[in-house]
């Protein structure tokens, strides 16, 4: 465990955030290699093209087929949209999930890189029928996974499970619809094809997510704890013989510290700023309050000579339906204005700040004399 919190220390002091296929990451591979070397390995770094254009082409069919799953059932031009919107996009899947892309060999990939040590094997327990062992960790930044989040942690094995049927579902139903079924039984398969089509959208929605709009990952969150495991392994291996190993690091202990202190001011400031807006908040709602007392009041005297008018030309006329009417309302502004002038004063009361007490002196016994 030492020697693996000391390689995380190093990593989150020397690499930083380290996106797929950036110079960060080639960095990073460069800062892994001399850690490798400095033990006694002769790492390779080896170059391959890397693309994220598969997982986008999957995002972008999962949101074409709920848009046509929802059009399929509108009927006219609009519904063949829909039937041939979700036809083509069950087609392109398939042929996507079958090793015969289309539309994902059309992007480009980027440059990345793996880097590769061996330690070979020695001493009386080496056998050349010992089997080799792996040890692999990935090293760059990935972006925040929004199903990885709670609440939505627990579903993502079933849309994983269900996703291939939930893209071809939608299709084979704007099939069938197609022949002669009740109208009924149309409505209900175009229901279920929505339904179905949900799981592709929300798949869709979580990798544009992860693609384009969530922050990297940070910390030893980032894929960095996992690499400080790995090379805990190899230091066990092939432990660094040559005095300290990163002289020029600030000391594990002391790093963490500072960054769990820099963590609890950032909180601390976070609760205070959010103290800070919600008594501000709390004063601009006790000046709104006041001010509709106080524009209550002012109504209030207009509202009872309304009611009084209005109640002495009824008792002219009792039997007239509209001046009963008028009274009513009357008597109802009234009880409107009466009703505000009451719940604001009650937050008025229950919100308002108290003034401080001022302590009194305690009485002290004069001496004896």
């Amino acid at each position: 465990m030492a020697n693996t919190k000391k390689y995380l220390s190093h990593l989150l002091q020397n690499t930083g955030i380290t996106p797929a296929c950036s110079e960060e990451e080639r960095a990073a591979a460069d800062v892994i290699a001399k850690i490798f070397t400095d033990h006694g390995f002769t790492p390779e770094v080896q170059e391959f093209s890397a693309s994220g254009t598969a997982k986008v082409v999957q995002a972008a069919l999962g949101i074409a087929v709920f848009i046509g799953a929802v059009l399929m059932g509108i009927g006219g031009p609009v519904g063949v949209v829909g039937m041939l919107l979700a036809l083509a996009a069950a087609v392109l899947f398939v042929l996507e999930r079958s090793g015969k892309p289309i539309l994902s060999a059309l992007g480009s990939g980027g440059l990345s890189q793996n880097v590769i040590a061996y330690h070979r094997a020695s001493g009386p327990l080496a056998s050349p029928r010992n089997r080799p062992v792996v040890v692999v960790a990935h090293y760059d930044s990935p972006r925040e996974d929004l199903l990885a989040r709670e609440p939505f942690a627990a579903y993502k094995p079933i849309i994983v499970k269900l996703l291939p049927f939930a893209m071809v579902a939608p299709a084979v139903i704007a099939v069938v619809r197609m022949l002669p079924v009740p109208g009924a039984a149309k409505a209900v398969l175009w229901v279920i094809a929505i339904l179905a089509s949900l799981i592709p959208l929300a798949n869709g929605v979580a990798i544009i997510a992860n693609r384009f709009v969530l922050p990297y990952t940070t910390g030893s969150v980032s894929n960095k704890s996992s690499v400080a495991a790995m090379l805990g392994v190899m230091d066990a291996v092939a432990p660094y013989e040559l005095g300290e190993e990163f002289p020029h690091d600030t000391p594990a202990d002391e790093y963490f510290d500072e960054q769990q202190r820099i963590l609890e001011e950032a909180i601390a400031a976070a609760e205070a700023a959010a103290a800070a807006e919600a008594a501000l908040s709390n004063a601009q709602k006790l000046i709104d309050a006041q001010a509709a007392i106080d524009q209550a009041n002012a109504s209030l005297a207009e509202a009872q000579t309304e009611l009084q008018d209005a109640q002495a030309a009824l008792d002219a006329d009792s039997e007239n339906a509209d001046l009963l009417a008028a009274r009513d309302a009357a008597q109802a502004k009234i009880d409107e204005l009466n009703q505000t002038i009451a719940d604001n004063q009650a937050y008025l009361d229950a919100n308002a700040p108290q003034p401080e007490e001022t302590p009194v002196p305690e009485a002290t016994e004069a001496p004896a004399e």
